[in-house]
């Protein structure tokens, strides 16, 4: 079984495919954000925040089309969603609800 030589036009093709390969990298990483958009596209479900309350309580502040809930949930209980006030910030409400849960 005879082995064949690498031909100076084989290495070249790799050196060059592996630069090209370096550039599209450095091109995704620097445009990352834009990117994802594009591709993600505008989601209108989004979580703030996740707090763990306990070792079976969660507490989710979510986001649905520019309005904010909170949901509290534990294991081998149904899962509870209040609304939030519209001027209450994110920090504000967590707070709130937290004492409210711990209580």
């Amino acid at each position: 079984m005879p082995v064949e030589a690498v031909g100076l036009t084989q290495i070249i093709t790799v050196i060059i495919f592996l630069g090209l390969l370096l550039a599209a990298l450095a091109f995704v990483k620097r445009h990352r954000a834009p990117i994802a958009e594009r591709l993600h596209g505008h989601k209108r479900v989004q979580i703030v925040n996740d707090v763990s309350l306990g070792v079976s309580e969660k507490l989710k502040i979510i986001r649905i089309d520019d309005r904010d809930y909170v949901v509290i949930s534990a294991k081998g209980q149904a899962s509870q969603l209040f609304a939030l006030p519209a001027t209450a910030s994110a920090a504000e409400a967590e707070a709130f609800h937290v004492e409210e849960a711990v209580a």
